[in-house]
């Protein structure tokens, strides 16, 4: 399994710099012409500032458009960008990177605007790059204008939030005729985001009927799965740990310890897995936020010599305890290799173990410190396939759970296989 591991982390870097994850779509030339092709779909935090496009999927020749060569391009059925020519602010907004006093620095720009929704009526779109944040409106047929916001901090170093915003999405709505009092509310209530501003968009429009969202807001799915462990837990006194592959350790004969244990235990068990899957973008679903639920169970059973020097002898003992055991797991998974029905992936996250006891024979002058919380760091590496089945390889190093004292204690380390259904999309 490790060798696996380092086999995947070995050409990780080769991957992530060959992949393409090329959609159908088509893009429209300043001219009018439509172009059908694929377009390199990326999981874009920031708008793109621009995209690389195909005729035909197998082509290695690789045309780039940027948004002063074209008017808007569409990845169909998931995002649609509409290119911008004017006037953007450049203040920053995001706290705690805020100016000192108010900023009105603008600059002439032409930029891909992403469309988050399109109605008869009026149209919404947002910009995204590594200053800020910024939302769009635009009426039928018309060029997108900013929606104001800022925030700065005041001369005693308050943060100050306003804009105009409010006033331009009244202004719009007003001129189409569609005012109303629960558009009057929604817009007094209405934070700078882009899930107000929906709202906003879609009653002015008839209630959603005729709005059209670029993308869905299903960014999670659920998941259940099962697979075999493997743990082996090491019991070593910590002074002078000899490594052994048996379960009775070697005598050693010394009088300031009258104990020498190195030992190791395995328990194969089945394992339970329960969970759910965020992404920042579903439809290309490169980065995933997995929190996953594990129920499973370790047994271990050491024996070893002790040797007793009041006796000059040695005679042989045991320890042995139940473990029950259930692991949640915050993780990130990268696809390293990403399409749409084929999955390479590595995942790194912390385990939270809670543990419980029963069947328990400590050694002789221990102290009962088995603990019911312990942490580990799991790495993981996988497939999935058809956004269905995912299976994958787990494997967490040695991890102290128990404390007998100084060094004296019980670790375990553990690997794993097992298979997932991904439920949605």
């Amino acid at each position: 399994m490790r060798l696996f591991l380092i086999i995947l982390l070995a050409a990780l870097p080769v991957s992530i710099f060959a992949q393409s994850n090329y959609h159908s779509g088509y893009v429209v030339k300043n001219n009018g012409d439509t172009v059908k092709g694929y377009i390199d779909y990326r999981e874009w935090d920031q708008c793109p500032k621009s995209i690389d496009f195909k005729i035909n999927k197998e082509d290695r020749q690789t045309l780039k458009f940027d948004p002063h060569m074209i008017k808007s391009f569409e990845i169909n059925g998931m995002e649609i960008y509409v290119t911008y020519k004017g006037i953007i602010s450049m203040d920053r907004t995001r706290f705690p990177d805020l100016p000192q006093g108010l900023d009105t620095t603008r600059k002439q720009d032409t930029i891909f605007l992403k469309q988050i929704t399109k109605g008869k009526y009026l149209s919404l779109f947002y910009h995204q790059d590594g200053i800020k944040f910024r939302l769009f409106i635009a009426a039928s047929n018309e060029q997108p204008l900013e929606l104001k916001y800022l925030q700065y901090y005041s001369a005693q170093n308050q943060v100050i939030s306003g804009g105009n915003y409010k006033g331009q999405l009244t202004f719009y709505i007003n001129r189409i005729g569609r005012g109303s009092d629960k558009l009057t509310r929604l817009i007094e209530s209405a934070s700078y985001n882009q899930s107000d501003f929906e709202k906003i968009i879609s009653e002015a429009n008839g209630d959603g009927l005729n709005t059209k969202s670029s993308q869905k807001k299903v960014f999670f799915r659920f998941f259940a799965g099962a697979g075999f462990n493997n743990t082996k837990n090491k019991l070593s006194d910590g002074r002078s740990s000899i490594s052994s592959s048996v379960m009775v350790g070697p005598i050693r004969e010394v009088t300031i310890s009258p104990q020498k244990i190195a030992v190791f235990s395995s328990t194969q068990s089945p394992e339970i897995n329960l969970g759910i899957d965020m992404f920042l973008n579903k439809n290309v679903q490169q980065f995933i936020f997995r929190t996953e639920l594990s129920l499973w169970y370790s047994k271990p059973r050491f024996q070893y010599l002790v040797y007793e020097a009041s006796i000059n002898d040695n005679y042989l003992s045991s320890t042995f305890f139940d473990q029950y055991t259930a692991t949640l797991t915050p993780q990130v998974i990268f696809n390293f290799y990403n399409k749409d029905n084929f999955k390479i992936y590595i995942d790194g996250g912390v385990g939270l173990n809670f543990s419980s006891y029963s069947n328990s024979k400590l050694r002789i002058g221990a102290v009962n410190e088995l603990d019911s919380f312990w942490p580990n760091f799991p790495v993981q590496a996988g497939i999935i396939i058809n956004k269905k089945l995912n299976f994958s390889v787990t494997y967490n190093g040695y991890t102290d759970y128990t404390q007998f004292g100084g060094d004296d204690g019980i670790k375990n380390s553990s690997a794993s296989v097992g298979v997932k259904y991904l439920f949605g999309k």
